[in-house]
C-alpha cells in the first residue's frame, strides 16, 4: 500500500505541500518572515522548510486526519500579531508610536523573542510588552514524507512521528516562570503567542488559573489554523483571542502537581540494578 505524503506534510514554506515541490527554486524563502528559511534537519545540509504537519487520531485501524499543527515559530508571523497585542493585551493607554525590537537579552534565563515598545519624542520608553513565538516539537520523523513531496513520490510506509506536548510544557512554562516573575515587577506583560491547539495542551497539563487580561503578567495570545476556501490546502491563522494568568499560577502548577507512585520508582531502581 502506498501513502500520499501530503497527508502527513501540511505546508512547505507556506505553501501547500502539493503546490511547493522545488523548494530550491523559491530560494528557500519564508513567505512569513522575508528571510531564508533557518529551519534544519539532520537529514539535510540545507534548509528544512516544512512548516506544519498533521496531527492523525483514531485507532490503529481506523486514523483520521485531524489537526494541521504549526512547527515552526515563523508559521505564527502570518497572523496579524502586533495589532492582536495592542488590541487584547496592551498595558494601560494604547501606544502612539509602536516600534519592534527583536532577539533582545533579558538575562540568564535567555532572550525575549520580540519586543513591542511605545517610544516617546524623547526615546524613551513610555511602556512594552514582550513577545514569545512558542511551537510544538515532534518525536520520530517526517523527513520520509517531505523527501517524498520534494522528488513527487508515493510512500511505501507512513512516517512515525508524534507531538511532544508534554517537553514543550517542562522545558517552556519554567522559561515563563522567570520572565513572568521579572515583567511582573516591571508592570508589563509577557505574551505567549501560540496556536490553539497548543495552548488547550499546556493548559490541560498545568491546570492553570485564569486571570483577567489587566491582572495578568502572562498572556497566552492563540490562534487557529483555518481552511481557505478559495485555495484548497491553504491554510490561514485566526485570532482565538488571549488567556490572561499569573506566574505564580504557573509555579503552583508545577509545585503542586501529583508525584508519582513511589513503589514503582523503587521497582525501575530495582530493575536497574545489577
Amino acid at each position: 500500500m502506498q501513502y500520499d505524503p501530503s497527508d502527513f506534510i501540511g505546508e512547505i514554506l507556506g505553501e501547500p505541500s502539493k503546490k511547493m515541490r522545488n523548494p530550491v527554486n523559491a530560494e528557500y524563502l519564508c513567505p512569513f518572515v522575508d528571510l531564508k528559511c533557518t529551519k534544519r534537519s539532520q537529514q539535510l545540509n540545507g534548509p528544512y522548510p516544512v512548516c506544519s504537519v498533521y496531527k492523525w487520531g483514531g485507532t490503529a485501524n481506523r486514523r483520521t486526519k485531524e489537526d494541521l499543527i504549526c512547527v515552526c515559530p515563523n508559521r505564527l508571523f502570518q497572523a496579524q500579531i502586533e495589532r492582536d497585542i495592542i488590541s487584547n493585551c496592551w498595558p494601560g493607554e494604547k501606544p502612539t508610536n509602536p516600534q519592534t525590537a527583536f532577539e533582545v537579552k533579558l538575562s540568564e534565563v535567555g532572550k525575549i523573542d520580540w519586543v513591542i515598545a511605545d517610544i516617546a519624542n524623547d526615546q524613551t520608553v513610555n511602556q512594552f510588552v514582550s513577545v514569545e513565538l512558542q511551537t510544538v516539537d515532534i518525536t520520530g520523523s517526517c523527513f520520509s514524507a517531505y523527501s517524498a513531496l520534494i522528488n513527487s513520490s508515493m510512500l511505501e510506509k507512513k512516517p512515525s512521528y508524534s507531538f511532544n506536548w508534554k517537553n514543550v510544557y517542562k522545558r517552556y512554562i519554567m522559561q515563563l516562570i522567570f520572565k513572568g516573575l521579572y515583567h511582573h515587577h516591571w508592570g508589563t506583560k509577557i505574551i505567549a503567542v501560540m496556536q490553539d491547539v497548543l495552548v488547550e495542551r499546556l493548559w490541560d497539563i498545568g491546570k492553570f488559573t485564569q486571570t483577567d487580561i489587566q491582572d495578568s503578567n502572562i498572556v497566552f495570545l492563540s490562534y487557529k489554523m483555518v481552511s481557505d476556501l478559495e485555495d484548497e490546502g491553504r491554510y490561514n491563522l485566526e485570532l482565538v483571542g488571549p488567556i490572561g494568568t499569573q506566574h505564580i499560577n504557573l509555579m503552583n502548577s508545577i509545585i503542586y502537581q501529583t508525584p508519582p507512585s513511589k513503589d514503582k520508582f523503587v521497582q525501575k531502581i530495582l530493575d536497574r540494578i545489577v
